[in-house]
């Protein structure tokens, strides 16, 4: 194996422990006093994260069950947590309530 093979393989392993330590930490559900829940997504970018058709019925699936098995007549947000912030597409317009910066967290 080459440096360079190493450098990457370390590189891709230090990516992906970072993004799921950055998940793990944070909220996934908020039980708000005004009758709401804010529902976290929490996803490791290192750009814009793109929400896609897949990753779209995912987030609708999440709301929906709670829709369904949470508190009658509370309302659901989707709150999605990131590093760098949304690509406002289609899908970004039409499930994601508010979008939270990892800066907003811990300042800079």
């Amino acid at each position: 194996m080459t440096a360079a093979k190493v450098v990457n393989a370390l590189d891709q392993g230090y990516k992906a422990w970072a993004g799921f330590s950055f998940e793990a930490m944070c909220l996934r559900l908020i039980e708000r006093a005004d009758n709401c829940y804010s529902l976290c997504e929490i996803k490791f970018s290192q750009q814009e994260f793109v929400i896609d058709k897949p990753c779209a019925q995912v987030l609708r699936r999440k709301k929906d069950a709670l829709l369904r098995h949470g508190k009658r007549g509370y309302t659901v947000f989707l709150v999605l947590i990131t590093t760098y912030g949304v690509r406002r597409n289609q899908y970004a317009k039409m499930l994601i309530d508010r979008c939270v910066l990892l800066e907003d967290l811990f300042g800079r």
